[in-house]
């Protein structure tokens, strides 16, 4: 049987955001509601509206959907030194 395709990696922080809420099942209005946040807000981090989040909103996001904190940091050009002093750069 031949393996599913790879999921490509994501270009930006927000593929990254909409990628794992969708592979949660979790819409951008419950994915809010977790994290006090408008539905609104949501979707202008998935869509690159609003780029770099809060650092509270960025934390929510990484613990609900479980993303990985070196690759949410690579993909946000503020905290690219920090994945790289994570990386053991």
């Amino acid at each position: 049987m031949t393996p599913p395709p790879a999921t490509p990696a994501p270009n930006s922080f927000g593929e990254l955001i909409t990628a794992a809420r969708t592979t949660k099942k979790i819409s951008q209005r419950a994915l809010a509601d977790q994290l006090d946040i408008s539905h609104t807000t949501v979707a202008r981090i998935e869509n690159g509206t609003t780029p770099t989040p809060t650092p509270e909103v960025l934390i929510g996001l990484i613990e609900v959907l479980a993303v990985d904190v070196r690759t949410a940091f690579e993909l946000l050009p503020p905290y690219q030194r920090l994945a790289e002093l994570l990386n053991g750069g």
